[in-house]
């Protein structure tokens, strides 16, 4: 049975949308924090910031990859438990509800494969598969320029939410429908 490749209904999209503006609002609210807790440092005579960490995903393996954002909050089942550790005490309620986890997908053999980048591996956060074959329905939300929002769905009722990011999104829907074919 192949999976079917169709338009995210209202809900899907209404969904999509309230994530957004939940991670724009608290990316407002980090970047406040961060000036302050750099204007006390440099009151304090303590000039140093701490050590960005890499978001450079580890590996290419020889395919096309695109970024991508496991939506955890709406990440249902099995796609949900394979991020137990990160879901446990590492996050707040509030930073659980918006969490977006970056990383990048690609296809292999089976379906497509997401891998969170090195900072959210040393966090928790495991690599995610969506078999084609147990996948009853994608729906694709178009959001904003160059994006979109999947979600795989499958047979037993698992859901993988994915926001798709990047200048080759419509290379990765055209991927997508050839291997749904």
């Amino acid at each position: 049975m192949r999976a079917r490749v169709v338009e995210a209904s209202e809900a899907t999209h209404t969904a999509w949308r309230q994530l957004l503006r939940r991670r724009i609002l608290r990316g407002v609210a980090r970047g406040l924090y961060w000036t302050l807790v750099t204007f006390a440092m440099l009151l304090g005579g303590d000039g140093g910031l701490p050590d960005a960490f890499e978001d450079v995903p580890n590996a290419r393996l020889g395919r096309r990859i695109w970024r991508a954002h496991l939506a955890l909050s709406r990440t249902t089942g099995r796609q949900r438990m394979k991020q137990a550790s990160l879901t446990q005490d590492t996050l707040s309620s509030v930073r659980r509800a918006t969490l977006l986890v970056p990383g990048v997908v690609w296809f292999s053999d089976g379906g497509p494969v997401w891998v969170p980048n090195a900072r959210w591996r040393y966090a928790g956060a495991s690599e995610s598969m969506a078999p084609l074959d147990a996948v009853r329905e994608i729906e694709i939300a178009p959001l904003r320029r160059e994006s979109l929002g999947v979600v795989f769905r499958e047979t037993g009722g698992d859901e993988l939410w994915l926001w798709v990011r990047g200048t080759e999104v419509s290379r990765f829907m055209a991927e997508l429908t050839d291997r749904c074919r």
